[in-house]
């Protein structure tokens, strides 16, 4: 996403369409989001923003430090991101017609992977198709925990994990569980 924000959009795949986004940043990454990104998402076609500052881990990896008092000052997903992320959502559904939704962090894996899987569900699409398009996607499990717990809403076909299989049929591991 910074390349199409520094190149103004070169090459977007979503020129042709109302796209909306959501912007992950923290542990030392520097907010992409700022009001000259804003501007260049908005002349490419962005709707609505949505940024949020947290870290890439779970309490669970805290827990497995040698020293966890060191972490008391990481940012972990929480409640009031999750009420931002669906409050977000619900924005987006009250459009009159179809857009598209970026989730945006410093890989493209975890954070934003949970974040895209758990609007794939809520909104109902079809995560087969979902994941299809999002083969590297290791969904954070606490982001997605918080996210699942945040809702009274059920999908119809239940929550995915966002995780990918390999073609051995083996589970590829989150990078916070090694």
């Amino acid at each position: 996403m910074d390349m199409f924000a520094r190149t103004g959009g070169l090459n977007f795949p979503y020129h042709d369409r109302p796209w909306n986004l959501i912007s992950i940043y923290g542990c030392g990454d520097a907010e992409l989001l700022t009001p000259e990104t804003t501007k260049v998402f908005e002349e490419m076609g962005c709707e609505n923003f949505l940024s949020l500052d947290f870290w890439d881990i779970t309490p669970e990896w805290i827990a497995k430090r040698n020293n966890p008092d060191e972490w008391d000052d990481a940012t972990l997903f929480n409640k009031d991101h999750a009420h931002q992320v669906l409050s977000f959502l619900r924005k987006i559904q009250k459009e009159k017609y179809d857009s598209v939704l970026l989730a945006h962090c410093h890989a493209g894996i975890s954070r934003s992977g949970a974040i895209g899987t758990f609007a794939c569900d809520y909104c109902g699409l079809d995560y087969n198709a979902f994941i299809k398009e999002n083969s590297c996607i290791m969904a954070n499990p606490h982001v997605l925990k918080i996210l699942h717990n945040s809702t009274r809403k059920k999908p119809i076909n239940g929550w995915h994990d966002g995780c990918d299989f390999s073609d051995q049929g083996a589970i590829l591991m989150p990078p916070w569980t090694r």
